[in-house]
């Protein structure tokens, strides 16, 4: 925050490369993202319900909604392993999104928790076709509006 008031790019994040074996570091991930009571925000299922998520407030006290990690495609700072990696361990700005970077220190665990955000959402992003919009909406939108595989 202090290089963007001051007009500056902030020192770039450490990152080693998307290890190629990513998807199976999710397991793992799992057992870290309830370690390190993400759900508290996110929710068990990922969903931005958790308990704290009610009270959330960003820099500026207005209320503010933990992110559905099971839809990565709007996620604020991108849905790319990169991104996700980035967002974790540096935090999100004027937001509740605390950086994490300095309490998992582990780089091959830094990866599981990135590889468990992106193994809650599907594939693909999820298409309705206004076609079969009026059959399907009541099983495939979800009460966030997002449409559910």
């Amino acid at each position: 925050r202090d290089a963007w008031r001051a007009g500056a790019l902030p020192p770039p994040l450490p990152m080693s490369a998307v290890p190629p074996e990513l998807p199976a570091l999710a397991p793992s991930g799992r057992a870290l993202y309830a370690k390190m009571q993400c759900a508290t925000c996110h929710g068990a299922d990922g969903r931005g319900h958790g308990p704290s998520a009610a009270a959330l407030r960003d820099e500026w006290g207005e209320p503010i909604k933990a992110a559905d990690l099971t839809y990565l495609w709007t996620f604020k700072n991108g849905h790319r392993p990169e991104d996700v990696y980035r967002t974790i361990y540096g935090g999100l700005n004027g937001t509740p999104m605390a950086a994490f970077g300095g309490i998992v220190t582990d780089e091959r665990e830094r990866w599981a928790l990135v590889a468990f955000v992106l193994a809650m959402s599907p594939a693909a992003q999820p298409v309705l076709h206004l076609s079969s919009f009026p059959k399907d909406r009541l099983s495939r939108l979800g009460a966030d509006g997002h449409v559910r595989p």
